[in-house]
């Protein structure tokens, strides 16, 4: 006959385990909570109407400066006008990095950035600057942004398993550990 080896486990270990994940998972959850969000407008519009006015600006300034070679004289209004555009010039011709997007511009992306590293691409439809850059804004409703922190911590599932491993030890070591002081 064979002998029959019996592994016993306690009961214990299975609910400590059960417990670490529930914890790991829970302070992954709330780790998430301190991400930043971040945005990226959609500004094709913006960029259009900028166009639009340096060509209109461009061409009064061509009019303005034929209309000053052929040696008619200017009003005090135009003259002032001219030398404003002749000025700028240079400037019109250079991108410029700095401009000022209005708070009613739709917004391509929504992201999350998490406190472990990740990026969590969130779709900006329906959503305009104002929804995101303010604390009252429609984006910033809790409810819209639960499913955000449950991606995000699907996402950082590696760091689940590592605080999981933590808490599983630190569990089994207080139920199994006695330390008697005499």
């Amino acid at each position: 006959m064979e002998n029959k080896r019996t592994i016993k486990i306690d009961r214990r270990i299975p609910k400590a385990i059960l417990i670490g994940l529930l914890l790991g998972w829970l302070t992954v959850f709330i780790v998430e909570h301190y991400g930043k969000i971040s945005y990226i407008a959609d500004t094709s519009e913006l960029m259009a109407k900028e166009k639009r006015r340096k060509q209109k600006s461009q061409q009064q300034y061509n009019e303005l400066l034929k209309r000053k070679l052929s040696g008619e004289q200017l009003s005090i209004l135009e003259e002032a006008t001219f030398k404003a555009m002749r000025s700028k010039q240079p400037e019109e011709n250079n991108f410029s990095f700095n401009v000022e997007i209005p708070n009613d511009s739709p917004l391509s992306s929504i992201y999350l950035d998490t406190p472990f590293d990740s990026r969590i691409r969130i779709s900006g439809k329906g959503f305009v600057v104002r929804d995101v850059s303010s604390s009252y804004g429609k984006f910033n409703e809790y409810s819209n942004k639960f499913s955000h922190y449950l991606n995000a911590t699907i996402k950082d599932f590696e760091y689940v398993l590592i605080f999981t491993i933590g808490y599983t030890i630190l569990i089994i070591l207080i139920l199994f550990i006695r330390i008697d002081f005499k």
